[in-house]
């Protein structure tokens, strides 16, 4: 009895799932037919093959957040499961929603935002809006960058030559190209939070300042020695520290989540370069002495990491750099 109470349940539960996901327009998929108007689209049910809106539309895209984006007569409109049209042909482009916010344009040139019943956010004055990231897309107009709430209030003006979306709080910003070198050597690079506030000045070197994403970024300037300086600059602007491991390049630094890997040929004899393993703080976790060490990808919690010599002999060693007999590989001594 037991048993079949369990199943009931289950069938229940799986019957209640799938009418949800019906309920939604989610169970529907766009389908082309020839009509005699010509080849135009409509919605099928994937689960009954039924095709629950006729083919009527010029194009139509997959529903996403219980909206379907359909064109007729070079028109957008989105519509429900049923067909009804919840916002009308009055756009000439849209996207998909995402995160209740669509994007939409009145003419094919300037862009705006709308939300799920159709109210317009903010004015329809860019010429590119791209993805939110961290509550904030990214806007042109007149090819300068700027960021934008899901209100359509611009938080961060249009005013950067050149901007990369948010990520871990921070998006790189580059004032204005002043350089007469190359991109590589624009002086004017730096970063802002959320609130528009440049919490890293931009004086450090487009090419090889970075995003890391988790908070920290890669900075790049000129020294007294006319060689480029790196150094880990966290989202408020405090630096951390210098990389001062004689590194060449960005390609010398390889940023994960909590730690960083760098590659220096001052720390070796017998090779061109040798890898250790520093932490955000500065703090040099493995020594820089090594041919190889991998991401910390082994073991079953993906603890551990292989740490080369030249000759392609390894072992295993942990975030604290302890060895772990993992394997069947023993440590050294």
């Amino acid at each position: 009895m037991k048993k079949i109470t369990i199943i009931l349940i289950v069938v229940a539960f799986l019957g209640l799932t799938t009418m949800c996901i019906k309920t939604f327009g989610q169970s529907l998929k766009p389908y082309k037919a020839e009509t005699m108007n010509g080849i135009k689209w409509g919605y099928i049910d994937i689960y009954t093959e039924q095709k629950t809106i006729p083919a009527k539309y010029d194009k139509a895209l997959p529903f996403t957040e219980n909206l379907g984006l359909v064109m007729a007569n070079g028109k957008v409109a989105y519509i429900d499961s049923t067909g009804k049209e919840i916002i009308p042909f009055k756009y000439v482009t849209g996207t998909p929603f995402v995160e209740g916010i669509a994007f939409v344009s009145k003419d094919g040139n300037k862009f705006g935002l709308i939300d799920k019943k159709g109210f317009e956010h903010g004015q329809f004055i860019y010429d590119d809006i791209q993805d939110f990231s961290d509550g904030l897309a990214l806007v042109v107009i007149g090819g300068k960058v700027g960021f934008i709430n899901k209100e359509g209030v611009q938080i961060v003006p249009c005013k950067y030559f050149f901007a990369e979306s948010f990520r871990g709080g921070v998006a790189k910003v580059i004032l204005s190209n002043t350089s007469s070198e190359s991109w590589k050597y624009t002086t004017t690079t730096g970063f802002i939070n959320t609130q528009g506030v440049e919490v890293v000045k931009p004086i450090y070197y487009n090419y090889e300042t970075y995003n890391i994403g988790n908070g920290f970024v890669v900075v790049c300037k000129r020294n007294a020695h006319q060689s480029d300086q790196y150094g880990i600059v966290d989202k408020t602007g405090k630096f951390i520290y210098e990389l001062d491991y004689n590194i060449q390049s960005k390609d010398d630094i390889e940023c994960y989540e909590k730690y960083i890997k760098i590659r220096s040929k001052n720390y070796c004899s017998n090779l061109n370069y040798c890898e250790g393993i520093i932490d955000y703080t500065g703090k040099l976790i493995i020594p820089i002495s090594f041919k190889e060490i991998t991401a910390f990808n082994f073991g079953a919690n993906k603890e551990y990491a292989k740490v080369f010599f030249p000759s392609g002999n390894f072992f295993y060693v942990d975030r604290t750099y302890k060895c772990i007999e993992y394997d069947n590989v023993k440590c050294p001594e």
